[in-house]
């Protein structure tokens, strides 16, 4: 990921097998016209926030082929009371962090059913 004074990503790929050759062959999924906030990888599906068509973000998540080609385009999360800040791609399930009126929101989206579950944090405003 190229990162600077923006919170608009750049997000390249190259083939892992050049990579390990050292001779990496970077081209471009996203770039900063695609508003990409944050991005995350399992498996074949790569996930990202994405304010290109939403101010304050969507999740939105894209198989990834061999090739390194994008398909299957799915809005997985939007909310539009909340800004998304961050997402992690975890084992169990995708962990979505935001802000709702200047307060921290953590959401877990299971893979099992993808429905939204906003977590209980230790004190009102945690971080």
């Amino acid at each position: 990921m190229a990162v600077g004074a923006r919170v608009d990503r750049r997000v390249m790929i190259t083939p892992t097998d050049a990579l390990k050759a050292g001779r990496p062959v970077w081209r471009a999924l996203f770039g900063y016209e695609d508003a990409i906030n944050d991005v995350d990888l399992r498996g074949d599906r790569l996930y990202a926030i994405s304010t290109k068509d939403e101010p304050r973000g969507q999740v939105i998540s894209w198989r990834i082929g061999a090739d390194g080609r994008l398909s299957d385009r799915r809005l997985m999360h939007e909310d539009a009371g909340q800004s998304f800040t961050g997402l992690v791609a975890a084992r169990d399930a995708l962990f979505v962090t935001g802000t709702r009126d200047g307060r921290t929101s953590v959401r877990f989206i299971a893979w099992r059913h993808g429905v939204p579950h906003e977590l209980a944090l230790p004190f009102d405003g945690a971080r």
